[in-house]
């Protein structure tokens, strides 16, 4: 009995114990053209790929979901009623359209923008890796009084399944690993004086501070969810920048099997001596 319980102890001993998983990054600046990819009426999601090579000189793909969503009510994120938008992908990136049952909630000119002029909207892109974002290039346009804005809220986070299981995105926060961090990028208006609805310009939105411990499988990109400017926000996504990461779980050492079959042998040696 005594020697069974040592052999155990000893089968324990050399067995690596887990940690807590963490992530590696594995790539830097990779780029996601939202203008060239598959858009598919029948699930109202696009999907799209993009290869980059790794920092092992290898090359990997990653592949992206993209779907969108209105807000209707409250401020910021976590509030008000959402619901699925319509989404495309245009020449000058990519739009979402609210649907709604009053035609006075649905979105007028310029209809396939994201904006947060009634209806707050946003495109939530599902990565099947972990990622941060760095940057967006954006195509605004002229909302309210012939002027172009570009404000924006970007969120970041984990969801283990699609946010297509859910009937409200809000739903999946208590299912996000790691909660989810917002952060915003502000820009002053364009004002060209060319008419609502018109395209006022490009305009890259980086002011981003996403680290290693944000890294997630979701990123979130909406017009200014929080009421910051007095100008709508009316704009298409075309580019997102983001980094790579991939998960990694820790190991502790596990000792080199000749010292375990030496402490092994000593340890039946002096099992057969106290019986």
């Amino acid at each position: 009995m005594y020697r069974k319980l040592v052999l155990a102890s000893l089968f324990a001993a050399g067995m690596a114990t887990q940690s807590g998983a963490s992530v590696t990054k594995i790539g830097e600046d990779v780029s996601l053209h939202l203008t060239s990819g598959n858009c598919q009426y029948s699930s109202n999601a696009c999907h799209f790929s993009t290869t980059f090579q790794a920092f092992d000189g290898s090359t990997q793909t990653v592949n992206v979901k993209a779907t969108a969503w209105s807000i209707n009510g409250g401020t910021g994120f976590d509030a008000g009623s959402h619901s699925r938008a319509d989404i495309n992908k245009y020449s000058y990136g990519l739009g979402a359209t609210t649907t709604a049952t009053n035609p006075d909630e649905i979105d007028n000119s310029p209809n396939h923008a994201l904006d947060n002029e009634g209806h707050r909207e946003y495109i939530a892109l599902e990565f099947d890796t972990a990622v941060t974002a760095e940057s967006v290039h954006l195509a605004v346009y002229n909302g309210s009084h012939g002027h172009g804005d570009a404000d924006m809220s970007i969120i970041m986070g984990s969801v283990p399944t699609g946010l297509d299981s859910y009937l409200d995105p809000r739903a999946a926060l208590t299912d996000w690993q790691s909660g989810f961090t917002v952060e915003e990028d502000y820009s002053g208006s364009f004002n060209n004086n060319s008419g609502r609805g018109s395209f006022a310009g490009w305009r890259t939105q980086d002011d981003f501070h996403f680290g290693e411990g944000d890294a997630g499988n979701v990123v979130i990109v909406a017009a200014d969810l929080f009421g910051h400017g007095s100008y709508s926000d009316f704009f298409k996504v075309k580019t997102l920048e983001f980094d790579v990461y991939r998960s990694v779980t820790p190991q502790q050492d596990v000792p080199a099997p000749g010292a375990v079959l030496l402490f092994g042998l000593a340890a039946l040696a002096l099992a057969r001596r106290r019986r």
